[in-house]
């Protein structure tokens, strides 16, 4: 999750508060909520899959929240 968090923000805040990651049942659900953050980061899908992996969990999600930035 550190690997996932420092890729998204890069270690800037407020792009990391833009992007929650939340549970829902076996899915890990990550919010692209910062311009900064592109969609189609192959490394960001990696290391949320990564996560998803570490926690035994089904699958990933990616919601891409509309007005970003």
């Amino acid at each position: 999750m550190l690997e996932l968090g420092y890729r998204l923000s890069g270690g800037v805040p407020e792009v990391l508060e833009a992007c929650p990651v939340a549970r829902d049942g076996g899915t890990l659900q990550l919010v692209l909520g910062h311009p900064a953050v592109d969609p189609a980061d192959e490394a960001v899908r990696g290391r949320l899959e990564a996560a998803v992996a570490a926690l035994g969990l089904d699958r990933a999600e990616f919601r891409v929240e509309s007005g970003r930035g």
